[in-house]
């Protein structure tokens, strides 16, 4: 407990430690760059996509309409569901 009490210190100190907020995880620590560069920016922007957030605008981009999305879909070769607990 007193290692991660420090631990939480030293990012904070350092701003390497920051907070977001994920839609479906909630609120969560991460580590933001421990370094800046001059003409980019480095910094979190946002929480990562959940799966399957992107497939139908990959799949479009590859060409395949709608119908075909959704015939896929149906057939079980795109999408995710939550494995049994």
């Amino acid at each position: 407990r007193l290692l991660r009490l420090r631990w939480a210190f030293a990012l904070g100190a350092n701003r390497f430690g920051i907070g977001a907020e994920h839609r479906s995880a909630g609120r969560f620590d991460t580590l933001s760059a421990p370094f800046s560069l001059s003409d980019s920016d480095v910094s979190v922007r946002g929480p990562a996509p959940d799966i399957g957030d992107d497939t139908d605008d990959v799949l479009r981009e590859l060409g395949i309409d709608s119908a075909e999305i959704a015939a896929l879909r149906l057939a079980g070769v795109v999408g995710w569901s939550a494995p049994a607990p």
